[in-house]
Formats: structure tokens, sequence, C-alpha cells
């Protein structure tokens, strides 16, 4: 019996070393920002005008913990993740620090991944098989094809979505596309996530 439990916690502590190398854990990475705005030009009776969205926003998230931002529809939350991941830049002003260095644009690319609002998956492929082409596009060449898909299998089985591994992604429900959209991004193990509306 003992010697049974010896092997059963064998296992485990391999199971659990195994996950660790395919995701590591990354250096801790602090955002931070201050006097944040941003603003868009329109057209108001035949004229252009500025209207500003974002008003001097100040705000810190730390490394480990889960931050929401609520607020009511057209409140601007869309409009700071964007801001804050750098899709929109032109408009934008104030400072964003990652542990309180300023922000380059190149490195954030690389460490930070956004799940909008919309899913936009590939409806004809499987699930698995866009985790596959995902992998293959994102994880270094030099890493083996069967180290990838041990990383994808994973990720499904984290997500609950190892028992639609062979289901069309059209068919999938809204829940699922949503878990299938976070899964895409997770696959490089960014140290930043940013998710706009994950529990619609």
């Amino acid at each position: 019996m003992a010697d049974i439990k010896n092997r059963t916690d064998d296992a485990s502590n391999n199971n659990v070393t195994n996950k660790t190398h395919l995701f590591p854990k990354r250096t801790e990475v602090n955002l931070s920002f201050e006097d944040l705005t941003y603003s868009v030009s329109i057209y108001s009776k035949f004229k252009r005008v500025k209207k500003d969205i974002l008003h001097g926003i100040n705000g810190n998230f730390r490394s480990g913990e889960l931050t929401a931002i609520m607020g009511p529809s057209g409140g601007g939350k869309s409009t700071l993740l964007n801001v804050l991941a750098g899709y929109s830049v032109t408009g934008s002003g104030g400072s964003v620090y990652l542990n309180n260095i300023s922000r380059d644009h190149k490195c954030m690319s690389k460490i930070s991944c956004y799940i909008q609002q919309d899913d936009y998956v590939r409806d004809l492929l499987t699930v698995r098989e866009s985790m596959i082409v995902a992998s293959h596009l994102k994880l270094p060449p030099e890493r083996s094809t069967l180290s990838k898909i041990r990383q994808v299998e994973d990720l499904l089985d984290a997500l609950g979505l190892s028992v639609h591994g062979d289901t069309i992604t059209k068919r999938l429900s809204g829940g699922q596309k949503k878990r299938l959209s976070i899964a895409l991004e997770l696959i490089t193990n960014p140290s930043i996530i940013f998710l706009d509306e994950p529990t619609t």
C-alpha cells in the first residue's frame, strides 16, 4: 500500500514538474500609470472637435493580483485597456510604467496579451487544431513538436476544454469560445493578461 502511495506521489510530483517546465514562473511585473489621457477627433455640426474619453487617470496593478475595472457602459473601460495594452497610442497621453520603468511598446507586446470582447477564432478548425496552430506560430521554432503538443494539452485541461478538443469551434458555446480565446493567448505564458469583459 505504501509502495502504491509513493508511486502516486512520484507521478504527481513529475506532473507538477513537467507543467512547471512548460509554464515557468515569469519575472514579476507591476504595471502603473499616471495622468493617463485619451482623446479622439469627431465631427460636430460640420466642424471637427476634440472629445476627451480618459481624463488624467492614475492607477497601479500589482503582480500576482487580479484587478477588475468596473463601471457603466460607455465609461471608457475598453479604451483604458486599449491604451494600457498599447493598442491605442495615437491620441493618448500620460505615462505607463513597468516595474517603475517607462514602458517600451516592443517589450510590452512580448510580455503581455490582450483578450478583447469579441472572440476571434477559426470557425472550421477544431479546438485542438486551433491551439496547435497557435503554438507553432507563437512558440520558438527550436521547441519540439511534442513539447508544444504537451503544452497545448495542459492548457486545454486547465481551462476545461479537453473534452471539446475535437469540436469545431463554430459549434462551441459562448463561454467555451471565450475560454479558447484565453487559451490561445496563454500559450506564450505572458506576465500580464488584459481581459476585456471576460465574463460575457
